[in-house]
């Protein structure tokens, strides 16, 4: 796989996945609601 268009979710701990996707995985946070 080389691009993904979105990615949603439902986490009871929201800073920590923020965090694991936008610092491990290097992903852009786009919209957070």
């Amino acid at each position: 796989m080389t691009r993904l268009h979105h990615v949603s979710l439902l986490t009871g701990d929201a800073p920590a996945t923020i965090q694991f996707y936008t610092k491990v995985l290097g992903l852009r946070l786009v919209k957070n609601t």
